[in-house]
C-alpha cells in the first residue's frame, strides 16, 4: 500500500541516515517531504544525499515556522498524494514491520484518523506513545494517563504521540491538519481532540514500534518548558474553557514551586 512521507528537520543532520535507511526496511514511500525549519547543521545537505526510497522534495524555510505549521506545508506539497500519509520526527527509527501493521490497522477500519506505533528509546526505555486526553483535572496536577494496549492489537486513545502518526490523508484534510496556534508541543494532542470532535478515532497499534530519542536525546531547556507552558494555556483555554485556563496556570504555579524547591536544595551528592 502506498504512503508519502513527510519529516519535519530542525538541526538534524545527525539523525537523517538513521531515518532514511529505517524507512526503506519499513516499506518503500511514495514520496518524502523533508521541511527544514532552519538549521544551521547542514541538515539539508544530509537529507538531499541520502536514499529516501522514493521521490524527495525538500522546502527551506527561512525561519522556524514550528513544528505543526512546517507539517501543514509538508502534507499540502503533496500534489498527488498516497491516501496515507506519514508524519514523523527525524529522530525516530523504524522497525520493518511498523509502517505496515500501522498501515494494516487503518485500511480495517474506515472511521480510523490516525494511528501510532509504541515507542521506546534506543537504550531500550519505554517513552509515551498514547494516551488519554488532558481534562481540567489532569492539567492542573500535570499528571497523564498513559494507554499501552496489551489484551487487543489495535486500541482507541485520547492521542497519540506526534513524533510518529500514520494518517489517513482525506481525514487530516478534513480536519484542517495541525493548529497553526501552536509552535511546539500540544499540536498533537489538539488534532487528535479535533479528530474526535468530527467523529473520527484515533488509536495505537501494538505489534508497530518505534525507536523515538526524544529531543534529539537532550534534557528541555528554558525555552522548551516556556513553549511546553505556553502551548498548554492555548490548549486548556481552546477545549476547557475559563476553567482550563485556571488549571493551566496551578500547573505552572506548581511547576515553579518544584523548580525553586529544587534550585534551593542545590545538586544532589
Amino acid at each position: 500500500m502506498a504512503f508519502d512521507v513527510v519529516v519535519v528537520a530542525y538541526n538534524s543532520s545527525g539523525y537523517l541516515p538513521r531515518l532514511a535507511s529505517s524507512l526503506q526496511g519499513a516499506g518503500v514511500p511514495r514520496s518524502v517531504v523533508i521541511v527544514d525549519n532552519a538549521s544551521i547543521d547542514n541538515s539539508v545537505g544530509v537529507a538531499r544525499r541520502q536514499d529516501w526510497g522514493g521521490s524527495l522534495n525538500v522546502i527551506q524555510n527561512p525561519r522556524n515556522v514550528g513544528f505543526g505549521a512546517a507539517m501543514n506545508q509538508g502534507v499540502k506539497s503533496l500534489e498527488r498524494g498516497s491516501e496515507f500519509v506519514l508524519l514523523i520526527n527525524p529522530d525516530v527509527q523504524l522497525e520493518p514491520q511498523t509502517v505496515p501493521s500501522l498501515l494494516a490497522a487503518l485500511i480495517s477500519d474506515d472511521q480510523l484518523a490516525c494511528v501510532g506505533p509504541r515507542m521506546e528509546t534506543s537504550d531500550g526505555q519505554a517513552v509515551s506513545s498514547a494516551r488519554a486526553l488532558p481534562t481540567l483535572w489532569t492539567v492542573a496536577s500535570r499528571r497523564v494517563r498513559e494507554l499501552v494496549p496489551h489484551n487487543v492489537q489495535v486500541m482507541d486513545v485520547g492521542w497519540v504521540c506526534g513524533a510518529v502518526m500514520l494518517w489517513r490523508r482525506q481525514a487530516f484534510e478534513q480536519i484542517g491538519g495541525f493548529s497553526p496556534d501552536y509552535f511546539l508541543y500540544y499540536e498533537d494532542v489538539d488534532i487528535c481532540r479535533k479528530a474526535w470532535h468530527a467523529g473520527l478515532k484515533i488509536a495505537t497499534v501494538a505489534e508497530a514500534k518505534a525507536v523515538h530519542d526524544q529531543g534529539h536525546g537532550k534534557a528541555p531547556s528554558k525555552l522548551l518548558r516556556k513553549y511546553s507552558s505556553s502551548s498548554r494555556r492555548i490548549y486548556a483555554k481552546k477545549w476547557l474553557g475559563p476553567c482550563g485556563s485556571v488549571a493551566a496556570f496551578v500547573a505552572e504555579f506548581a511547576e515553579e514551586v518544584a523548580r525553586r524547591k529544587h534550585s534551593k536544595a542545590g545538586p544532589s551528592k
